[in-house]
């Protein structure tokens, strides 16, 4: 099919292309960082005081604070409550350095982006940190699950699927 336009109204079109693209490369990022916000929870970016961009005493409380209410709902015995709070608190432990370095890694991004031109594969490799920090941080926590799964009864496993249930549809569905 053939444009209908003239020639000169073409080449205008493709002269203005680019910075309707640069126009648009920050409307991109912002949303690419709210979606990542909005999927994330609250702490990433500094929203909240559960995530990467809080302080180390704010991400304990938030964790305490949580932990509590979980463990109220499970009916947990003390001595579930003892194993899961050591759980918890060694997972802090491995959690610390991965927080700085993210809170590293967004810093160094935002210097990249703020350079007269932004280098490609600084970035990515920025990009490349970032997912394996994401992944360290996903296997801690995914050990700390497992152990935490191993001291819990079947229905308190339920009662905990539950919860994690809720949570996702919550921050994915605005539910």
């Amino acid at each position: 099919m053939e444009s209908k336009r003239k020639p000169s109204q073409n080449l205008a079109r493709s002269r203005r292309s680019p910075w309707w693209l640069l126009l648009a490369l920050p409307l991109v990022l912002g949303g690419a960082m709210a979606a990542r916000a909005y999927a994330f929870g609250p702490g990433l970016l500094g929203i909240g005081p559960g995530g990467p961009g809080a302080t180390a005493a704010e991400r304990h409380a938030f964790l305490q604070r949580r932990l509590a209410k979980m463990l109220d709902d499970l009916n947990a015995t003390e001595a579930q409550r003892t194993t899961i709070k050591n759980i918890a608190a060694r997972l802090e432990l491995r959690m610390e350095p991965i927080h700085k370095q993210q809170a590293d890694l967004r810093e160094q991004m935002l210097k990249a982006f703020s350079e007269q031109i932004v280098d490609g594969a600084a970035v990515e490799q920025l990009r490349a940190q970032e997912s394996a920090l994401v992944e360290k941080g996903s296997l801690a926590f995914t050990k700390a699950l497992v152990d935490a799964g191993n001291v819990l009864n079947a229905g308190q496993r339920q009662t905990v699927i539950k919860h994690l249930q809720e949570d996702h549809d919550r921050r994915h569905h605005g539910l």
